[in-house]
């Protein structure tokens, strides 16, 4: 009888499971579903943070202002995400940053004019099959958090993998 009993609520949460990883499986494998973000000034999630908390304020009170507390948040999830940070560069100064990639060297460049220079990316040397990619785990965090998004060159000193290795992306 219990075996009966348990039957309908499995096969529900079975199907329900199924439709849950089937989504994620189908929207992993999308790529317009990942957006970068760089790291947000301080002022974006605040803004965030105050729209959340008149929504939920307000909830309770007035249904059209609940709505707009969320338009607010909405608004500023999409600032945060559409809307390109300023590179953090000061003009009139010749900046090399040395970027910590394991054995190879990672050099940024930002010229007194705001150009920017990527000399090589570094990466691994002997193990083929590990899943750390330099380029996405140590080069790209510090590109973004200094707001850039995008370089006026890449410069690859030779062709060793400790070095290329992390160009990929």
């Amino acid at each position: 009888m219990s075996r009966l009993l348990a039957w309908p609520p499995a096969t529900l949460t079975t199907v329900l499971l199924h439709g849950i990883t089937g989504s994620v499986r189908l929207l992993g494998g999308v790529r317009a579903s990942e957006v970068r973000v760089a790291t947000p000034t301080a002022v974006s999630p605040l803004a965030f943070a105050a729209a959340f908390a008149l929504a939920m304020v307000l909830a309770r009170r007035r249904r059209a202002l609940a709505v707009a507390g969320l338009a607010a948040m909405l608004a500023a999830s999409a600032w945060i995400a559409l809307v390109p940070r300023t590179p953090q560069m000061r003009l009139g100064v010749l900046e090399v940053t040395a970027l910590d990639v394991g054995q190879g060297d990672s050099l940024l460049v930002v010229t007194p004019q705001g150009r920017t220079l990527l000399v090589d990316a570094g990466g691994l040397t002997g193990q083929p099959r590990s899943s750390l990619d330099l380029g996405e785990d140590e080069v790209s965090p510090y590109l973004w958090a200094r707001g850039l998004a995008r370089l006026d060159a890449v410069a690859i000193s030779h062709a060793h993998c400790d070095h290329i290795g992390g160009m990929a992306r």
